[in-house]
């Protein structure tokens, strides 16, 4: 079986390969190679400034709660790796080299369009081969986007501690006014290295992994619980090795009097749901997922994973600060929602009268242990406030403007449920669209998703087995719906549709219960049409768009699907009836020339993602097929080779 997860062997992947298709003629594609290269060549004033940046993937043992967790994956031996910042326009060189001895590895750019650089998207047998030990891959692209991203692998589950903030600032100046900047990242802590929960999650019998056991703000914790020997010595670690500050010290947000300070919040969990607030501040939102935002007021935030917000914070006067009696330190409070057991998390809001050490060497704020039921916040309630978000400006052009109703060309149902396998077909778990889970690599018995080349490099290549417009949309099969690639497994699509994906939240086949789910959609953005409880209808959308929410929705990446009111594995008093939804989420996404490419659409609950929670969308084949320009360096059509990007050799 063939895996990103593990060392691949190229002798085994070139039998694969299949005998080509009929291919356009040769002057369709050096017109198509022609246009490619001038959209990505690097023009003369910007050829000498193309930034150079080197990431390297390896393994250590993390202390992030004060338990040791062994050969967890990280980027430049850190967890959060290093903060990168860049200017909208810029032209980026990234070499990421793995140097972990046995996994292999990619890198994402969460959140970023990769507008004609689809190669550099980073996921494994769908945009690239995976990148194996002692080898690199350079990422090239230009910044087309502003706003807060981050980067994180794209193999199993190495994204839970391999993550890092990717800030493009605006290059002229920012429509909102503040004195500082900070990035947050939330992350969430296991005390299993990532092999062991992995196991769990795919084998048989299925193991669920449960709830963290802390919530990261920064990679750092707070916790009263001393180092627990009987597990360091599960992985021959002993406790005497911490790090002295090793769950003692959260992560310390510094704002003077009067300031106003920017953060950046970046969902880097694992599966926890969660929701932040600062004692004493209230926080407005300017920013989700790229997109500035028009004010609006919370007085907590909620981040799923994968979702980004910048919030600014408006620093108190030494006089407030002083009547409040709190000696200039805030408690900022991290709690999962939807899900029991549930995590805590503190971090710290220092003024410069705030003496943080002495803070910190007295009790918290409160006596429930880190795993527990007991909550200081408010309950999420479905919806939250996304569909109040609404865009700061007026669209500049066409193209960003939410289409209308009339502009929609079909609409694509995804029926979203875990299922569990019993009896000669093994023992485990799945979650599922439209009865087909999602596997990385892995070959393919029915019902599953796989391929054994990257799609992309299937389609440079022609191979028989590549996403075809003819065979989605001309299929005889019954069983899949107009635009599934049967034989591929991909959902197509080409410039100038309008397509309405409607992600469905059904309930557990084993339980009949529901999880919050947060959607990503990799390449260009998506509009959130609206989402509702129950079943999915034309009359539940309608009613859902006739409250006075979604009335002008954002660009987005990230959306949440909601698990219904009650009907949720965080309180499974009610289930739900047989073949019925606790809830769903419309996408609207229009195609354009520059989104040519093979992209991700999944559930960004890792655990889910790994278990099958993913579809895949080929966009713009023809154009695809007829070229050679977007990778430049052949060694990237092969497994197991240094790739250089096109941006290093791609000159006027």
């Amino acid at each position: 079986m063939l895996s990103t997860r593990r060392l691949l062997h190229a002798s085994c992947l070139l039998a694969v390969l299949l005998c080509l298709s009929s291919t356009p003629s040769r002057a369709a594609t050096v017109k198509q190679d022609v246009n490619l290269r001038a959209e990505l060549t690097i023009p003369p004033e910007d050829a000498s400034n193309v930034k150079h940046v080197f990431l390297d993937v390896s393994q250590t043992t993390l202390w992030a709660d004060g338990q040791p967790v062994p050969g967890e994956p990280v980027v430049n031996g850190s967890s959060p790796g290093p903060v990168l910042r860049f200017m909208k326009g810029d032209f980026l060189v990234i070499r990421v080299t793995n140097r972990m001895s046995t996994w292999n590895t990619t890198m994402h750019w969460h959140g970023l369009t990769q507008s004609m650089t689809p190669i550099s998207d980073g996921v494994p047998m769908v945009t690239q081969w995976p990148i194996p030990p002692n080898t690199w891959f350079e990422y090239g692209m230009k910044l087309r986007d502003k706003g807060t991203y981050y980067y994180h692998p794209h193999v199993d589950l190495q994204q839970s501690t391999a993550h890092g903030a990717f800030i493009v600032e605006d290059g002229e100046e920012p429509p909102y006014k503040y004195d500082l900047d900070k990035p947050l990242i939330l992350a969430d802590y296991y005390h299993q290295p990532q092999e062991e929960l992995l196991q769990g999650l795919l084998g048989q019998p299925f193991k669920w992994a449960g709830s963290a056991k802390a919530l990261l703000l920064n990679g750092k914790a707070l916790s009263s619980a001393p180092c627990n020997q009987t597990l360091a010595s599960t992985y021959q670690l002993d406790c005497k090795d911490a790090p002295r500050n090793a769950g003692k010290r959260p992560e310390i947000v510094h704002l003077g009097h009067g300031q106003t300070i920017r953060l950046r919040w970046i969902g880097a969990q694992s599966l926890m749901y969660t929701k932040v607030a600062i004692a004493n501040h209230k926080q407005r939102i300017i920013e989700a997922d790229g997109t500035y935002t028009k004010y609006l007021e919370v007085p907590d935030m909620e981040i799923g994973p994968g979702q980004r917000y910048s919030t600014l914070v408006d620093g108190k006067t030494k006089e407030a600060v002083e009547q409040d009696g709190s000696g200039g330190c805030y408690w900022i409070r991290l709690e999962s929602q939807w899900r029991n057991p549930g995590t805590f998390g503190w971090a710290l809001l220092a003024y410069p009268s705030c003496d943080v050490d002495k803070v910190l060497a007295q009790p918290q704020p409160t006596p429930a242990p880190i795993n527990s039921t007991e909550r200081m916040l408010p309950n999420s309630t479905f919806g939250w406030i996304s569909g109040s978000l609404t865009p700061l400006k007026e669209p500049s052009s066409h193209q960003d403007r939410m289409p209308s109703d009339s502009e929609v060309s079909r609409r694509v149902i995804l029926n979203a449920q875990q299922i569990n396998i019993l009896g000669s077909m093994g023992n485990y778990s799945r979650w599922t669209q439209n009865d087909v889970w999602y596997v990385e690599g892995a070959d393919q018995p029915i019902g599953r998703m796989a391929t054994k080349v990257p799609y992309l490099i299937q389609l440079y290549k022609r191979l028989r087995e590549a996403p075809s417009w003819n065979r989605a949309f001309n299929t005889s099969d019954n069983k899949h719906p107009k635009g599934f690639d049967p034989l591929a497994q991909v959902w197509v699509a080409k410039p100038g549709e309008v397509i309405d994906i409607v992600i469905i939240n059904n309930g557990s086949m084993a339980s009949g219960l529901t999880e919050i789910h947060t959607w990503h959609k990799h390449g260009d953005k998506h509009w959130t049409l609206a989402s509702g409880p129950g079943n999915f209808s034309v009359e539940a959308l309608a009613q859902a768009r006739s409250n006075g929410q979604w009335s002008d929705p954002i660009p987005r990446d990230t959306s949440t699907v909601w698990p219904g009111p009650g009907e949720t594995i965080a309180d499974p008093k009610v289930v739900l009836p047989a073949h019925s939804s606790g809830g769903w989420t419309v996408l609207r996404t229009k195609i354009q020339h520059m989104d040519l490419g093979v992209w991700l659409l999944h559930c960004h609950l890792i655990f889910h993602a790994v278990m099958g929670m993913s579809t895949t969308w080929a966009l713009d084949i023809p154009k695809l097929g007829a070229s050679s320009s977007l990778y430049d360096d052949p060694d990237y059509l092969e497994f197991g080779r240094n790739v250089t990007s096109p941006y290093t050799n791609m000159r006027p």
